[in-house]
């Protein structure tokens, strides 16, 4: 935990994890795994293992669990089945379309606002995201979402993720703060459709998509 207060946490795992050996013992009930293979088979359904409440910091919504946040295995083998059609494509004939939409409002974004224009710089990094999160609007709700149409962080979205992610990163290793977060009157700092800024106010994009 000291590591983690003064921002050296990521550094120090990063450092473990080049150590030999599938698994590094990083605390008194803490292991670190960094295998993709092992990492998979642990994640699977059918590996056997429960999820620990620490999961339950992913709710967006108190009480509303998504596959990532279900605990009970019964009942996230029964979500994933349920969606697992959709992330292979089955079912939505729009999937590919979506996405080569996606791809094409970026280089239209590029093409059109800094391609051959002298002095002007173009944020890669920042152009990519927009892109990725259009193109979800893209799959899901056949429309983006509108961060490549405005050229412009819908929301702050983007912006606020970048500073609040490091610190629930730390405060997500005391699950007892998030089942405080998701009481009254705490729960009313946690995102929402309608709100202006951040998280809520993606979640009232996709709100609108959903509506058209």
């Amino acid at each position: 935990m000291k590591n983690m207060r003064w921002k050296q946490h990521g550094c120090k795992l990063r450092y473990i994890s080049r150590l030999p050996g599938p698994l590094v013992r990083i605390g008194p009930n803490e292991v670190l795994c960094t295998d993709v293979a092992e990492l998979h088979r642990i994640s699977s359904v059918k590996a056997g293992y429960t999820k620990h409440a620490w999961y339950k910091f992913g709710q967006m919504k108190p009480g509303v669990d998504s596959v990532f946040t279900t605990i009970d295995p019964e009942e996230r083998r029964e979500k994933k089945r349920k969606i697992t059609p959709a992330y292979a494509g089955k079912g939505t004939d729009s999937f590919e379309e979506g996405i080569d939409r996606g791809v094409a409002g970026l280089l239209e974004s590029i093409q059109t606002r800094y391609a051959d224009k002298e002095g002007v710089a173009m944020d890669l990094t920042r152009q990519l995201h927009y892109a990725a999160l259009d193109t979800l609007g893209e799959v899901a709700y056949s429309t983006p979402l509108g961060f490549l149409k405005n050229n412009r962080d819908m929301g702050n979205f983007i912006q606020i993720n970048d500073k609040i992610l490091p610190i629930m990163f730390i405060l997500s290793e005391y699950t007892s703060f998030f089942k405080m977060m998701h009481h009254w009157p705490f729960s009313y700092l946690l995102p929402r459709e309608g709100d202006a800024v951040g998280a809520g106010a993606v979640l009232g994009l996709v709100a609108e998509r959903k509506s058209e």
